[in-house]
């Protein structure tokens, strides 16, 4: 069965317990999906979104333990989601990893995103980016947790 062009994939809520849940927006699908295989291949519970509000829903409903956003999305910028979801979450701790081609107004929105949420729970990665750089990161953010199998 094909999902619906809005719907996120990756298991129902509950599923692989122990897994570390990472959630990936990205409105470009071939990059949600070449990310969502490498995770996985990676043994961690991935979970990809092409939409923003579709993320938002389903972040409010089961939280994740990571959220990999590229920074321009259709609906906006990826650090005011982020802001979003802190804001609505209530939490003070949401580990992100920001994915961009980076330009000058990034970097400069991405310091204030750093400063606000903790230096130790966000990163930037810029493209292109190696596989391993890209799960060294999550590692990090994760707090040094390789992942569970």
């Amino acid at each position: 069965m094909k999902r619906p062009p809005d719907s996120p994939t990756g298991p129902p809520p509950g599923a692989g317990a122990g897994r570390k849940r990472i959630f990936v927006v990205d409105d470009d699908r071939l990059i949600a999906k070449l990310l969502e295989t490498r995770l996985r291949a990676s043994d961690y519970q991935a979970s990809i979104f092409t939409d923003a509000a579709v993320l938002r829903e389903r972040a409010r409903a089961e939280r994740p333990d990571l959220l990999i956003m590229d920074v321009r999305l259709r609906e906006g910028s990826g650090f005011a989601l982020y802001r979003d979801l802190l804001a609505s979450a209530g939490a003070a701790r949401l580990p992100a990893i920001f994915i961009t081609a980076f330009g000058r107004e990034e970097v400069a929105e991405w310091d204030g995103i750093a400063r606000e949420a903790g230096e130790e729970n966000v990163f930037l990665l810029k493209k292109p980016f190696a596989a391993q750089e890209l799960l060294d990161l999550i590692e990090r953010a994760l707090g040094g947790e390789a992942p569970k199998g």
